[in-house]
């Protein structure tokens, strides 16, 4: 089995997946409801959390395999 090739990805989008996966552990997930003008609006945070952080940890996986795997020539060449 051939090994795939894996696209040059760059330093911000590791360092959005970081702080990203961080906000929505920390700011997202504890939060149970929120408070307006009209009143409490019922908001399940855990599982928008846990979604968030879920997106947030593969974007730092996919971040990782193109460090390890990709040319860094394509990425100079831009």
């Amino acid at each position: 089995m051939a090994l795939r090739r894996a696209a040059p990805l760059t330093n911000t989008f590791l360092i959005i997946s970081i702080f990203g996966f961080i906000i929505s552990m920390y700011l997202v997930f504890p939060m149970t409801q929120i408070t307006t003008e009209s009143g409490p609006v019922s908001f399940d945070g855990t599982t928008w959390g846990f979604a968030f952080a879920f997106v947030f940890f593969c974007m730092f996986c996919a971040a990782m395999i193109s460090m390890r795997r990709a040319a860094p020539d394509e990425q100079l060449r831009r």
